[in-house]
């Protein structure tokens, strides 16, 4: 097994693991890539290998929250599998299957590695970055380590690359998200005011009909029908470009609302402390509104389950499932 692993190290650009019942090995980027706790976990995955069997998850989830995808190769004769060489590579978007969905991109940062990522693309230096956050060489050196497998980057120049289009990204969402107020304003404010305006007008005019005019009445109920359904239809077309009750109540109520609207059952796990950043409550609601709209359309299910978690207020999500 050992020689297998050194042929196979010797090819490797990235993280390489071999498993067995007696022995674990890797190279180095997986020692640096691998706490104790990660190993123990890949080693749960890969088990049923040895008997024959299948992993038991096409990828593998991390301490730290992100996520590894694996390839596997079992290493015996053909009666018996002494082992597996595992290849791992990072997985820049996508829940492990089975699992809640992982963080991705700068979400799966945290506070420290976002800090050093963003001096690190300015150009400056490991020592002069660890001199402005009060952090060893080493403590950096680390956190760039993570930062480049959470990115998927493999030099500061990508990392300045992909840092600026993250950047770009998050412009471009909040001027949309301006476009998105404004035209929510303009709705609720002009066209329904002015339509509840004429259903009272409306109103009025029915009342004011002779009783022997039947026929008046009944062309004036038809039109007040219309108008309260073109109400309602503008109302859709209201929540569907700005969730305007995030704005008021936060994102609680406003997923509470889907659910109740949901033609399908929803069971909601909501463990979200206090308001989140309003970029990140809109885009939340926006995962949950398609998700059930996609179920609701394209299967035959008789409940959904929605689960939304937050390590604290003010805090990303750290979990979604739905």
């Amino acid at each position: 097994m050992r020689e297998e692993f050194a042929t196979a190290q010797r090819r490797a650009r990235g993280p390489l693991v071999l498993l067995s019942p007696t022995t674990t090995l890797g190279n180095p980027a997986a020692a640096r890539l691998l706490h104790r706790a990660d190993r123990e976990r890949l080693w749960d995955l890969i088990a049923p290998v040895l008997t024959g069997g299948a992993p038991a998850a096409r990828g593998l989830r991390l301490v730290d929250g992100s996520s590894l995808g694996i390839r596997w190769k079992p290493v015996g004769d053909r009666d018996r599998v002494a082992g597996v060489l595992v290849w791992l590579r990072p997985v820049s978007a996508g829940p492990v299957v089975g699992e809640a969905m992982p963080p991705s991109g700068l979400v799966s940062l945290t506070a420290v590695e976002r800090a050093v990522a963003e001096l690190v693309a300015e150009g400056l230096t490991n020592r002069v970055v660890a001199q402005r956050l009060g952090l060893s060489a080493s403590t950096v050196q680390s956190c760039l380590r993570r930062v480049f497998v959470k990115l998927g980057v493999r030099s500061r120049v990508q990392l300045a690359r992909t840092l600026e289009r993250f950047a770009a990204k998050a412009r471009m969402f909040a001027a949309l998200d301006e476009v998105k107020c404004r035209i929510e304003r303009d709705l609720q404010d002009g066209v329904q005011q002015r339509l509840a305006g004429l259903g009272l007008s409306l109103g009025l005019a029915r009342a004011s009909v002779a009783p022997e005019r039947a026929e008046l009445a009944d062309d004036l109920a038809k039109i007040a029908h219309g108008l309260v359904e073109a109400t309602e239809s503008l109302r859709e077309i209201h929540r569907g470009v700005y969730p305007a009750t995030i704005a008021g109540r936060g994102l609680r109520p406003a997923i509470q609302a889907l659910a109740r609207r949901s033609p399908i059952p929803v069971q909601l796990d909501l463990k979200v402390g206090g308001r989140l950043p309003h970029s990140v409550e809109v885009s939340v609601y926006y995962l949950v509104c398609e998700a059930l709209a996609y179920v609701a359309k394209h299967t035959k299910a008789s409940v959904v389950d929605v689960c939304v978690a937050s390590s604290g207020a003010g805090q990303l999500p750290s979990a979604f499932r739905c």
